[in-house]
């Protein structure tokens, strides 16, 4: 009669199999064999030597954390890094997403994006992709694919193509109706602009509770443009005022725009203004006579 072979778990003491426990609690076992096996490599080990594991990593995942480093060093230590990451993982999202993000070239820059693109939804699987569409962003493994959809739509928008840049936000808030990169505040603005004032009443029912300042002054500069100079656009247009009187004094020259606020903003703050101008600025100058009734209404106020 074969004598029974012993588990892993009953070759271990009690503080060893204590501490590949805790080891344990960092990974995601698909079934009880894998669990085992991950205990069976604890077998002859000390405590310490159980307490100081630490898994070798796969090339895919030493090439993500080179290019993730990237972002925290100088230019010619992350142009090292980037290599290295792609000579591990030629296919690397993050090393391309990075590539991508650190080009002045439009068409480059493009062409990068749209291979990040592939890349991550070709990562994430078709399965995994439509399963999680709605969800997107919050799930950490879709991220990439977002920021590479957000900076491509973001290179749009510098150069003009605005109907380009929509459809990207548009698909992202549909992959991600949460919308925790705040894309949709860009969209209501892009919506004015273009002169898409159906659009912009239609998407704007979505988050009009707990509206942001320039989603206020979008909505003020939308309804001068959808009736002039009216009662309810000059309600709309002091509401808006209210929660923010730089940007009226900024817009219309009362007040000299600071050269750098940085890339956070505090609410009623200059620096949220600023934040605003760098987009809705130009929809103001391009509708005509929006900036002569605000500075109309400055002047009503005695200021």
């Amino acid at each position: 009669m074969s004598k029974k072979k012993k588990l892993p778990h009953e070759l271990l003491s009690e503080e060893q199999l204590r501490e590949a426990l805790r080891q344990a609690e960092n990974y995601d076992f698909k079934n009880r064999e894998d669990f085992l096996a991950f205990l069976g490599q604890f077998v002859g080990q000390t405590v310490e030597e159980i307490r100081s594991f630490s898994p070798q990593k796969t090339p895919k995942e030493e090439a993500r954390e080179l290019a993730e480093e990237a972002y925290w060093v100088s230019d010619a230590e992350a142009e090292k890094l980037i290599k290295k990451a792609l000579s591990l993982d030629p296919d690397n999202v993050e090393a391309h997403l990075y590539l991508a993000g650190n080009t002045a070239d439009f068409v480059k820059a493009i062409s990068l994006y749209e291979k990040t693109i592939e890349l991550a939804k070709k990562e994430l699987g078709e399965e995994f992709f439509k399963q999680s569409e709605g969800h997107f962003w919050l799930i950490p493994e879709t991220r990439p694919y977002m920021r590479a959809m957000s900076g491509m739509a973001n290179w749009w928008l510098e150069k003009g193509k605005y109907r380009k840049a929509i459809d990207i936000y548009l698909e992202m808030i549909r992959l991600n109706p949460n919308d925790n990169q705040g894309v949709r505040y860009i969209l209501s603005n892009l919506y004015l602009r273009v002169g898409d004032l159906g659009a912009f009443r239609k998407f704007s029912k979505h988050f009009e509770d707990g509206a942001s300042v320039g989603w206020l002054f979008d909505n003020a500069l939308y309804h001068f443009m959808l009736g002039g100079d009216t009662e309810l656009s000059r309600e709309k247009l002091k509401e808006a005022d209210a929660e923010n009187p730089y940007l009226i004094d900024f817009m219309t020259g009362r007040k000299q725009i600071p050269d750098d606020v940085g890339s956070s903003y505090v609410l009623g703050d200059e620096s949220e203004a600023v934040h605003y101008l760098m987009l809705g600025y130009e929809t103001w100058v391009e509708t005509p006579g929006a900036l002569a009734w605000i500075d109309d209404f400055r002047l009503g106020q005695g200021k």
